[in-house]
Order: structure tokens, then sequence, then C-alpha cells
């Protein structure tokens, strides 16, 4: 019953206010939720080095044999979620000599903020690398996390091996099954698109993985499970059409975070980076 009346509630609000549903939903939207690690997280953040960008941003870093030429791998966590889910894929590259960097998102993790989106994300992203100097030789994102490739590659060099793991192929689609989960009028959906597209100098079209220039330079190694229900694996087999240097490798059975924690997942990523930095 309740749910029925929120329903209600948004669709007057949506026809009769559609400028300040969309202001309501826009803010919504950049609030994610925070969450906490896990008994497996928080171990693997034990072994390792939190450090404090000058943003005041919260990476957390392993393997760090002092060395100034060790090869340093990038790890871009997804929506709502942290640097720390990589725990397994953290641990097989240490094993392999690799310098592994764990990246918190603005109101992500343990990084300060309570709102944010994608071109907030993105830039945020790429201000900590540049001040810091960081050059990794290669980048791993999980599902937002891949997706801000897109937008990434318009500003700075990426290194050669770039993996992306349950990520959508267009980030238009994941706002609109947001929306359609709240029952929104196609006018309000309009009007935060706008907001959206205003954000930053591109538009969520030009920034898609499925359109941007990284498709026919890239090293790429495109992973997604076939059960995923947050990104259908659909969007895996857009990819696949215009992706053509990418290799692509489904899954069963691993859903769109448990794959983190695959092991033999964690050796194709690591055998990836090995043979193409």
């Amino acid at each position: 019953m309740a749910i029925r009346l929120s329903n209600l509630f948004i669709n007057a609000l949506s026809t009769l206010a559609p400028q300040l549903m969309a202001r309501v939903v826009f803010d919504k939207f950049c609030h994610p939720k925070r969450f906490a690690r896990t008994k497996a997280e928080t171990a693997c953040a034990l072994r390792g080095i939190k450090f404090i960008f000058k943003s005041g941003r919260v990476a957390n870093i392993w393997g760090d044999d002092g060395s100034e030429n060790q090869d340093l791998v990038l790890l871009c966590h997804g929506w709502e979620s942290r640097g720390t889910t990589f725990y397994v894929l953290i641990d097989t590259l240490v094993a392999k000599g690799f310098k592994v960097l764990a990246w918190n998102a603005p109101a992500h993790g343990s990084s300060p903020g309570t709102k944010t989106q994608i071109f907030d994300m993105t830039s945020a992203l790429i201000e900590d690398l540049k001040q810091q100097n960081l050059q990794p030789v290669a980048f791993v994102g999980h599902s937002m996390g891949g997706a801000m490739l897109g937008i990434v590659s318009k500003y700075i060099s990426l290194p050669k091996p770039i993996i992306m793991i349950s990520s959508p192929s267009q980030i238009l689609p994941m706002f609109q099954k947001f929306f359609a989960a709240r029952h929104l009028s196609k006018k309000v959906q309009a009007l935060v698109f706008k907001k959206i597209n205003q954000l930053g100098d591109y538009t969520l079209d030009e920034i898609s993985l499925i359109n941007c220039q990284l498709q026919h330079e890239q090293t790429a190694l495109i992973i997604h499970d076939k059960t995923d229900k947050q990104v259908p694996f659909a969007e895996f087999e857009k990819l696949q059409t215009v992706w053509k240097k990418a290799q692509f490798h489904p899954t069963e059975n691993l859903g769109h975070n448990r794959i983190l924690r695959d092991e033999n997942i964690a050796t194709l990523i690591t055998q990836h980076i090995i043979k193409h930095k």
C-alpha cells in the first residue's frame, strides 16, 4: 500500500511540477549509498597502506617495493562501491610484483563527501592522478569504474592494457533503468537528462564506451557475466560489435559483484596486464 501511494505521489508531482521533480530526482541520484567493508576487504585494507591525496580523497596501496620504476596498476570501483572490493585481484597482482592502487571516488569508500556523479568522479580521478604524477601501466574498472574510461580518455592518455568488468556499453540506459523503477514521466526524464548533459564538456552519448575512440586504440580485456542482473549481458554483446581489437571473456553464474571474487578472473586479468603492459 505504501509503495502504491508513493508511486501515485511521484506520478502526480511529475505531472504538476516536472521541474521540481527533476531536481529532486537528480539530487537523489547524486547521493550514493555508502556500504561497509566485508571482513575480507577489511583484512585486505590492513595489508596495504592508506594514502590520502591532496584533494582529501583516499586510496589504498599494496605491494610497494620502494622503487621508482615499479609497475603500478590502477583499480577503479563502481557506483556505491569501494576500492577494496578488488581484494582477490589485489593479492594476485601483488604476488606478481605489481604495485596496486585502489582509488576511492568522492562519496565512496573512505573518501569524503556525500554527493557525486560520473562527471565529478572522473574529474576527481584525473586530478588525483595528475597531482601525484601517477602513470599506471594498466587500468582496471568495474561497472561504472570501467564506463568512466570513456570520459577519462578524452582528457589524459591511458595505458595500453585496460580491463573492464561488468561495465555498461552506454551510460544512458543505466539512468533510464533508474527512472523506470521510480515511475517518472518522460518529461521529468528529459529534464534530468538535460541536467546531466550540462555537467561536463560531453554528453552521455559522447562518453559511452560504445562510441569512444578507445575501441580503435587500446588492448582491452572485457569481462561480463551472463547472469548479471545489474548491468545486463546485452551490454557486453553490444561492445563486441564495435570493439574489434578487444579480447572478450564471458562468464557464467558469477553475477555483477561476485565476479570480482573469482580467482580465475583475477589470474586472467593479471596475465593480460603482464602480456600487454
